[in-house]
């Protein structure tokens, strides 16, 4: 959780460091567990038993909120590619879709309201909020724009459509590179 402030301060986030966190917090969720149903003549657990049940419930509850907390910046803050970021999108879509087979809803689950917060999450496509739409769809039409690739032909780089699109960049006169260490030629 002190890493996600960390990431937070100033308003300046680093995005590799939050999507580290991302990953390393994915890694750690496990999936959605059943509220138990009371059974007759139900038997007791020891002492070290409640412990442990108690401790990892506590774990995976700040995991889940980490996780809430960071997806959200990640695609409804910074507005970034949830390219980078879909196979933890995917991981927690399955954990979620595994346990709805199982169950039906997500409001059997422990920490349901969680749960549903992550499902909200990950498979948010586009925003209600109309201020938050319109930035959203200016966003992903810039990235359609974005068709061709960086190239190499004839020995000239051109970047991608992009790199050229951007208000500081300009295209000059080929300039002939050379290596320090080998002396080779680009």
């Amino acid at each position: 959780e002190q890493s996600l402030v960390q990431l937070r301060r100033h308003g300046c986030t680093d995005t590799v460091k939050l999507r580290r966190l991302l990953y390393d917090m994915a890694g750690a969720l496990a999936p959605p567990r059943a509220i138990p149903e009371p059974q007759s003549g139900e038997q007791s657990m020891d002492i070290a038993s409640v412990e442990r049940l108690r401790v990892t419930a506590k774990h995976q509850k700040l995991v889940r909120k980490i996780l809430i907390q960071a997806i959200a910046q990640w695609r409804q803050e910074l507005w970034l590619e949830d390219a980078q970021i879909e196979p933890i999108l995917e991981l927690i879509r399955r954990k979620i879709h595994n346990f709805e087979d199982a169950h039906q809803d997500l409001q059997h689950a422990c920490a349901a309201k969680q749960w549903q917060q992550l499902r909200t999450l990950v498979d948010a496509s586009v925003p209600e909020d109309p201020q938050a739409r319109r930035k959203f769809q200016k966003h992903n039409d810039y990235k359609l724009k974005v068709v061709e690739k960086a190239s190499q032909e004839g020995g000239n780089y051109t970047p991608s459509d992009l790199i050229r699109s951007l208000a500081y960049v300009s295209q000059a006169s080929s300039v002939e590179l050379i290596c320090n260490k080998c002396s080779g030629t680009v």
